[in-house]
């Protein structure tokens, strides 16, 4: 362990961060569990696309409790780690990668073309444009890129 590198700020962020996130995905499982239970009668398509936002956001928070019990149990005080980015971290960006494009599709080419009576077409190029933004963000937030 490098006596110069002071790890009690940097996990401590990192733990409160991954408590906030357990609670706002207990609040997304509660939103779920009543979604069904009191919209039974809705379309196929939202009652899937709400399990799969769910079961992306379940794994996104199973890679990054991973990734932080790594940083914080298994290779505790090792700044080394850090310069290496983990497979968990990866995959919790394209989970959230998936979750964003997921709503952004259900929101803008199919919901504001029934609210506004418009075609598909004219807002296929500004889903996809901020799908890719967030996507090339995501990456280069994640220090991947």
């Amino acid at each position: 362990m490098d006596a110069s590198f002071d790890v009690q700020p940097s996990l401590g962020a990192l733990l409160i961060g991954l408590f906030v996130s357990c609670c706002l995905f207990g609040v997304s499982t509660v939103q779920t569990y009543k979604y069904y239970t009191r919209f039974p009668d809705d379309r196929a398509r939202l009652k899937i696309m709400v399990t799969v936002i769910w079961f992306c956001e379940l794994g996104h928070y199973i890679c990054i409790s991973d990734t932080v019990y790594n940083l914080a149990v298994t290779h505790f005080g090792d700044p080394s780690v850090l310069l290496k980015i983990s497979l968990s971290t990866i995959i919790a960006v394209f989970f959230s990668t998936v979750i964003t494009t997921i709503a952004q599709v259900d929101v803008i080419i199919l919901n504001l073309p029934i609210l506004r009576r418009e075609t598909y077409l004219r807002r296929v190029p500004l889903c996809s444009h901020s799908s890719s933004n967030a996507f090339a963000s995501s990456v280069n937030n994640a220090g991947l890129g």
